[in-house]
C-alpha cells in the first residue's frame, strides 16, 4: 500500500493532461519526409493539351510569321517536358524520405519498395503506350499526306488530258481550261471534268457525220490531230 504522502506526490509530479502509461495518439509526420518540398503541379493530359492550345492560340496570332509560330509551339513541348521532370524529381525526392522513415522496419521498408517498384512499372508502361501513340498518330498523319499528293497527281494528269481532248489547239486555251476543270469539277471522275469542259465551251462537241465531218463547221479531234501531225494524217 502507496503511503498517501507519496501518492499525492507522484500525481504531483505527471505532466498536465496525461496519467500513468498513457501514450500519445497523435500522428506525425516522419521528419524525413516533411522536409520534401511541395508537390508541384502534377503533370496530366490536360495541363499538356492547355499548354499546348495556349501556344496554338499565340501561334495563329502571328500566323504571317511562321518563325515565331513554330517557336511558341516548341515552347509549349518544352513546358510539358518540364512538368514531367519536376513531377519526377518531387516523387524522388518523396520516395527516399519515406525509405528513411521506416529503414528500421525491415518489412515495411520492403512493401514500400514493392510499391514504389510497381508504381515505376505502370509509369514506363503509361509513358511507351504514350510514345507508341504519338507514333502511331505521326505514321497516320504521312500516310494521309501521302495518299493525299498522289489524289492530286491522278485528278491534274486526268484534267490535263480532258483539257488537252476538249481544249482545241490553243496552249493558252488549254491551259484556261484546265485550271477550270481542276476548280470545278465536282469530282475527280473524268465524266465529271469533261461536264465542266463541255459547259464552258458552250455545248458538248458536235456530232460527226458518216464522212468524218463536223456539224456545224468545227474540226472533229481526228482533224486537230492531224493539223498538228500532218505527216501522220489519214489520206483520203
Amino acid at each position: 500500500m502507496t503511503p498517501k504522502g507519496v501518492e499525492e506526490s507522484t500525481k504531483g509530479n505527471m505532466p498536465k493532461g496525461e496519467g500513468p502509461n498513457t501514450p500519445s495518439t497523435e500522428s506525425k509526420t516522419p521528419e524525413s519526409v516533411s522536409k520534401v518540398s511541395p508537390e508541384p503541379e502534377a503533370y496530366t493530359k490536360e495541363t499538356e493539351e492547355t499548354a499546348v492550345q495556349k501556344a496554338l492560340s499565340a501561334a495563329g496570332r502571328v500566323s504571317t510569321d511562321t518563325a515565331e509560330a513554330t517557336r511558341l509551339l516548341e515552347a509549349a513541348k518544352q513546358t510539358q517536358v518540364n512538368l514531367q521532370t519536376e513531377q519526377k524529381r518531387w516523387q524522388d525526392d518523396r520516395d527516399e524520405a519515406s525509405r528513411v522513415a521506416v529503414a528500421e522496419d525491415s518489412e515495411a521498408l520492403k512493401s514500400l519498395n514493392e510499391q514504389i517498384r510497381q508504381r515505376k512499372v505502370g509509369e514506363q508502361q503509361a509513358e511507351e503506350r504514350a510514345t507508341m501513340d504519338a507514333e502511331t498518330a505521326t505514321h497516320q498523319t504521312k500516310v494521309a499526306g501521302d495518299l493525299e499528293t498522289i489524289r492530286v497527281f491522278n485528278r491534274t494528269e486526268r484534267a490535263s488530258e480532258v483539257a488537252v481532248a476538249k481544249g482545241g489547239d490553243d496552249p493558252k486555251a488549254v491551259k484556261s481550261l484546265l485550271d477550270s476543270i481542276l476548280k470545278l469539277a465536282k469530282d475527280d471522275t473524268r465524266e465529271a471534268m469533261e461536264t465542266v469542259a463541255d459547259l464552258l465551251k458552250g455545248r458538248p462537241d458536235p456530232l460527226l457525220t458518216v464522212s468524218g465531218k463536223a456539224a456545224g463547221g468545227k474540226m472533229t479531234e481526228q482533224q486537230r490531230l492531224d493539223k498538228l501531225y500532218p505527216s501522220m494524217a489519214k489520206k483520203s
